[in-house]
């Protein structure tokens, strides 16, 4: 035992192997060294920020045109809702107008209805009163009418009185000539202004 505790190279191997052994020990606990003791008691530490910052000129720029985007979107909005407000004001008063017009299309056709009504009475009383009096005399009258007045005038009468008035029309001089030829429009228009009360007599 004492000559193999004097071999220098078991020494030198024992040496070598307590130098690896201690190195392998040291290493070992660095790379893992042990867990600090933990109180129960203590309040948990916070946990540590990490800071994800991925922005980049590309991702900054989307961002920029978006928030471009929705201003405008909003600018656009707010444009419709006030067009809707004008279009509803607009056509309040068209239906405003639309109402004063009818009722002005309705006034008039009630003056007009009246004012039909009184002239028909008017044309009947001097129809009347004409056919009293002689051709010659009527036909001084309608000298200052129109042509109009005189047909409607001459609706109301009676055929005979009407045919001896446009006789002595016919024969009455005017210039070089008759007033045959105003005798004859008359005649015309008295013809047409009786077919149109016929039809209108007749229609339901």
């Amino acid at each position: 035992m004492q000559k193999l505790l004097r071999n220098p190279w078991l020494i030198a191997m024992i040496a070598i192997v307590l130098g690896v052994g201690t190195q392998a020990f040291v290493l070992m606990r660095m790379a893992h060294p042990p867990e600090p003791a933990v109180d129960p008691h203590a309040a948990p530490e916070p946990p540590k920020f990490v800071d994800w910052s991925f922005i980049t000129p590309e991702i900054e720029a989307m961002r920029t045109e978006l928030k471009d985007r929705l201003a405008a979107l909003d600018a656009r909005e707010s444009e419709l809702r006030d067009y809707e407000l004008r279009l509803k004001a607009e056509r309040a008063e068209i239906e405003k107008i639309k109402r004063e017009v009818d009722r002005m299309r309705a006034a008039v056709e009630n003056t007009i209805t009246s004012v039909e009504t009184v002239e028909q009475k008017n044309l009947k009383t001097l129809a009347t009163t004409y056919s009293t009096m002689t051709p010659t005399a009527v036909l001084a009258i309608f000298r200052e009418m129109d042509d109009d007045t005189v047909t409607k005038i001459l609706s109301y009468m009676k055929p005979d009185p009407v045919g001896q008035i446009l006789e002595e029309m016919a024969r009455t001089k005017e210039g070089e000539g008759t007033l045959a030829g105003r005798a004859a429009v008359i005649s015309n228009k008295l013809r047409l202004l009786h077919q149109v009360r016929a039809g209108t007599s007749s229609s339901p």
